[in-house]
């Protein structure tokens, strides 16, 4: 069995993970809403953030007490913000991914997203600590929880896969 793993620029996303405590709870339909668009932008090494636009993401920034914090990340949300989308560089020389950051009601409430994503992209190919995963064409789909007990979360990272089908 081929193993994948997802570490596009982790370190930094856990750097950010606290803003996952700031979001409203999304419903599994969200994330899964947000996962197609991050399906939908990205191809070929790259993220399209110019189609996150078209989808209706908003670019945002990241700021730490009023001031701009550079960051090899770009954010994206939607006026209800109840998800955000992450965009950057991949592991060494990787392609870039699109990360989904969401809270959920409760811990079950990760669950439940993993049966949206089942829903949409079939039984997950491989199952591991750090996540679980799922093939969509020519993408793997990675979720993670994220957060903790008290304020639980999940993070969905996608990334463009040549020949993956």
């Amino acid at each position: 069995m081929t193993r994948f793993i997802l570490s596009a620029g982790l370190a930094t996303v856990a750097a950010v993970a606290p803003a996952a405590a700031q979001l409203s709870v999304a419903a599994p339909a969200d994330v899964l809403a947000a996962t197609r668009s991050c399906i939908a932008a990205s191809g070929n090494g790259a993220v399209d953030g110019a189609r996150l636009e078209a989808d209706g993401w908003r670019r945002g920034t990241a700021s730490s007490d009023g001031q701009a914090v550079e960051t090899p990340l770009s954010f994206y949300g939607r006026p209800n913000g109840n998800v955000v989308l992450m965009t950057g560089p991949g592991a060494a020389g990787q392609p870039q991914v699109c990360l989904v950051t969401a809270r959920v009601a409760d811990v079950r409430g990760r669950g439940a997203v993993q049966a949206a994503l089942t829903g949409a992209f079939g039984d997950p190919i491989q199952s591991a600590p750090d996540g679980i995963l799922w093939r969509a064409p020519s993408h793997i789909v990675q979720l993670a929880a994220t957060g903790s007990d008290a304020q639980p979360a999940v993070r969905v990272a996608v990334a463009f896969v040549r020949g993956v089908n």
